[in-house]
């Protein structure tokens, strides 16, 4: 045979195994058999068009591949797989995937339907809502004018369920459109026998009571919390009207009314209002209203204001607004100065410590334009059950007898907001005098002192007397413990020590001892 027909047998025997090899391949792919092997994976493998994952063993280092043809020669090795193989059954691969994914799915559930039990077992972080153990849910008063303030009062006990760390209570309300109630921001303590226990949180839509670990060694508690709402009646019509909201919680319902007086056809050419935002209940605002009708006068307008104890003026916080005729708009730390420059002869002038305002607007810059001056005070006396402001007025409206010194005074509540597991956000302290001048023997103990309580450096409430018909000494109770996020710190003071005296203060708790020691002096 040449060498050349050699050449083309070989090549015509390549080609044979060649597209042998291809056929092969084709069959295989056609199975639809795709195997993935590891140390822990046992895989059967059935010539019927169809593959699948089996079974897969925990047993390490196992891996065992089983292939069932239709030309089987070896029946050992398959008899060998199948004590490996829990299912030897072919089946198609999806539908294996999704019975494993049912499985899984099941065993999901399962883990979460026991999950609570199992948080209930423990300290219970997570926390659940507990408010089916309000016992009462009261508002005083059930009626209120527009703007006006109702105090809401909760009680609640275990009679439901045991109160556990993380568990809450929370007090809703649901406003009627234009009618509505929003309660003034406060973070209050719970406390038992001096522990705290939790917080009762008020925001402007809710008020939320949440426990925490201390909670969990009570037995039989009970508690409250008390907090203000402010009430709004906006209905669009100028005639009177009254709506109310609901408050509610744990099954227990009540509902607040708020009455919208009748709009009066002419507004007051001056008057002086106050209020107290939800929001921030650590500020008074107060209002100046001015030429409300924007009509003409005949003279200068001149207003005195002064602010009472309590609070301070905070002098960055005048936000100025004119409408008429001239309107502008001044707010910030510059307010007054870009007021005094846009409208010539105007002015206001201010005194912090004295907390007096004074403002004048000459009649060419009044005429015809709306004045509404508003500033801020600090609280400094959260015990204050109000805070007031006084003010005079002179004008004179266009063919209008003359007003002279007219008395405009305007007082603001003090928002309440106190909670308690026989407990609450009051504190108490008590002032004891002792006298160390060996009975009175000089004679110069007088018949009573006078002490003066301050809460942060800052003099709260009226002094009082000691004496001996009190036994020298006197309680504050009542006391706001808390104010913005931190303990008030009270002291007591001696008004005036009596002469030949000198004075001493130690304290122990919340009592307040003031000890005066007689200056023995000895003449040689």
């Amino acid at each position: 045979m040449s060498n050349k027909s050699r050449h083309r047998r070989l090549l015509f025997m390549m080609g044979l195994v060649l597209f042998s090899l291809l056929g092969s391949i084709w069959i295989s792919s056609n199975n639809g058999m795709t195997v993935y092997a590891d140390s822990k994976t046992n895989i059967t493998q059935n010539g019927t068009g169809s593959g699948t994952v089996i079974n897969q063993q925990e047993e390490p280092q196992i891996s065992t591949v089983n292939s069932n043809t239709t030309d089987n020669t070896s029946s050992s090795d398959d008899q060998t797989s199948q004590k490996q193989v829990t299912n030897t059954e072919a089946q198609p691969r999806a539908p294996a995937e999704q019975n494993n994914t049912s499985m899984d799915r099941s065993m999901s559930s399962s883990m979460l339907s026991e999950r609570p039990n199992s948080v209930n077992n423990s300290s219970n972080s997570v926390g659940h809502d507990v408010s089916s153990n309000i016992t009462s849910l009261t508002a005083s008063p059930e009626s209120i004018n527009d703007g006006g303030k109702t105090t809401v009062r909760v009680n609640f006990d275990e009679h439901a369920q045991k109160i556990v760390s993380g568990d809450t209570i929370t007090v809703n309300r649901n406003n009627s459109g234009t009618v509505y109630g929003q309660g003034y921001q406060k973070n209050i303590d719970l406390n038992i026998r001096g522990v705290n226990v939790g917080t009762l949180s008020v925001t402007t839509n809710k008020a939320v009571f949440t426990f925490n670990s201390n909670i969990n060694d009570m037995e039989n508690v009970t508690g409250w919390g008390e907090f203000d709402l402010e009430g709004r009646n906006l209905a669009n019509t100028s005639d009177e009207n009254t709506g109310s909201f609901s408050i509610y919680s744990g099954g227990q319902q009540t509902y607040v009314s708020v009455k919208k007086g009748k709009t009066g056809s002419k507004s007051p050419f001056y008057y002086k209002t106050g209020d107290m935002l939800p929001s921030d209940t650590d500020h008074v605002r107060w209002f100046l209203n001015i030429n409300n009708e924007k009509g003409y006068v005949s003279d200068r307008i001149y207003i005195k204001d002064q602010i009472q104890p309590g609070q301070t003026l905070d002098q960055g916080s005048f936000d100025i607004t004119i409408d008429g005729y001239r309107p502008n708009h001044f707010y910030g730390s510059n307010a007054i100065e870009n007021f005094e420059s846009a409208y010539p002869g105007s002015s206001i002038t201010i005194n912090v410590s004295t907390g007096d305002i004074t403002v004048v607007i000459p009649q060419d810059q009044a005429q015809l334009n709306k004045f509404s001056i508003l500033y801020r005070t600090s609280v400094d006396d959260y015990n204050q059950p109000t805070f007031e402001n006084h003010s005079q007025a002179w004008y004179t409206e266009n063919n209008q007898p003359a007003v002279e010194g007219k008395e405009f005074d305007y007082s603001v509540s003090n928002v309440n907001a106190n909670g308690g597991v026989d407990g609450k956000n009051q504190t108490k302290v008590s002032v004891i005098k002792e006298w160390d001048d060996n009975n009175n023997s000089a004679r110069l103990r007088p018949d009573s002192i006078k002490v003066q309580l301050y809460a942060n450096g800052l003099l709260t409430g009226k002094a009082v007397t000691l004496n001996s018909a009190n036994n020298w000494q006197y309680t504050w109770s009542g006391l706001v413990k808390n104010a913005k996020g931190s303990r008030i710190a009270y002291t007591v003071k001696e008004v005036s020590i009596p002469n030949g005296y000198r004075s001493i203060t130690t304290v122990n708790g919340n009592d307040i001892v003031i000890k005066n020691i007689y200056n023995q002096t000895i003449n040689i």
